[in-house]
């Protein structure tokens, strides 16, 4: 049920910030994350748990959210919106942590081993857990399966991406597959 609330808010943000700008503009997640900021500060309890959980589905979440949230807890309050919180807040810290294994293009006269990612591969990278793949991916063969596996391929750096969701897991997962093809 919780995941299903989520996921709608993350549905109308989106939605809504579309009429600022193409979704992967600057003007799309600036909008993005005003909406979602709003949300947060405007709404209380349930709804502003929700909502958090949105922000760090779409990677708008920041700090001051997680502490504005973590105050409205309640120590006898429902027990899977604790989880959602803690789950949230988690995921927020691990995207401040996470760093990608490729960043940016060699520098000129220096020999690159690795495959080149593009600022929304990066992007992705430090937040593989989000729903919704960035501006340039493709879908490559079949749709998803049941199971939820996609593949995709960066129009800009092509590079292959798997999208996978375990049936436990309240988000989606992105896994790099495959660089670019020369």
């Amino acid at each position: 049920m919780l995941r299903k609330e989520v996921r709608s808010l993350s549905r109308t943000a989106q939605a809504l910030a579309r009429r600022a700008g193409k979704p992967g503009t600057d003007e799309y997640r600036a909008d993005l994350a005003h909406l979602v900021d709003d949300w947060i500060r405007r709404s209380n309890g349930r709804r502003q748990l929700l909502c958090m959980a949105s922000a760090a589905e779409l990677n708008v979440l920041r700090a001051e959210h997680v502490r504005l949230c973590e105050a409205g807890l309640r120590p006898d309050g429902d027990e899977a919106l604790r989880v959602l919180f803690w789950t949230s807040a988690r995921r927020h810290a691990a995207n401040l942590r996470r760093l990608p294994a490729v960043v940016r293009q060699p520098a000129p006269g220096q020999a690159g081993t690795q495959a080149i990612l593009c600022e929304d591969c990066v992007a992705l990278m430090r937040d593989a857990r989000r729903c919704w793949p960035h501006a340039a991916l493709r879908p490559v063969g079949v749709p998803a399966s049941p199971s939820g596996q996609a593949r995709y391929r960066c129009a800009t750096c092509a590079v292959q991406w798997l999208r996978h969701k375990q049936r436990h897991e309240l988000f989606f997962a992105w896994t790099p597959i495959g660089g670019p093809v020369p």
